[in-house]
């Protein structure tokens, strides 16, 4: 029966997917972004699919879908939070542009780090902790999830590292 539900997993969001994006050209390539992530790391499909499917609804391509997956995976298991929370906290970082304390905290960094990755991204070379909420949000929403990536990098590769135990081999 798990089989069966992950089929359907996927059937229900290439619907939802294809509805979003406008075709199912579009929607084709997410769906296999989302099984490939689906076997790297160790977050059930169905928080995988349903954080798309926000990310999605939010204006997000597949390829910055597939990144912002990815790094919420890695923060969530860097910090311990929930994956859930942790997508919604990046897709509303990237869409609204909100960088405060909440959201940074979630993604286990701070505000330094985050206008550190504003400086070395070259989008701002005066971004302080006291002055990123206002830059960031000045940013438009690619560069915004190119930020957060590169804020973030201090835990690339946790995900996947997770699923290599037996809690993360077990995961579905």
């Amino acid at each position: 029966t798990d089989a069966l539900e992950a089929y359907s997993s996927i059937q229900q969001a290439t619907v939802s997917l294809t509805a979003l994006t406008g075709s199912a050209e579009a929607a084709d390539p997410m769906i296999g972004q989302l099984e490939e992530t689906a076997l790297q790391i160790p977050v059930a499909t169905e928080s995988l699919i349903s954080a798309a499917q926000r990310m999605t609804a939010f204006g997000l391509t597949a390829d910055q879908v597939t990144t912002a997956l990815n790094d919420a995976a890695n923060a969530s298991f860097a910090t311990g939070g929930a994956f859930d929370s942790t997508a919604q906290r990046i897709t509303m970082m990237a869409a609204a542009g909100t960088a405060g304390a909440r959201q940074l905290v979630s993604l286990g960094i701070t505000a330094d780090q985050l206008a550190a990755a504003m400086n070395s991204l070259g989008v701002s070379s005066d971004a302080t902790a006291s002055t990123i909420t206002k830059a960031f949000k000045a940013l438009d929403v690619d560069t915004r999830l190119e930020v957060i990536d590169a804020a973030v990098q201090k835990f690339d590769g946790i995900a996947i590292s997770s699923a290599q135990t037996v809690g993360g081999a077990w995961q579905i």
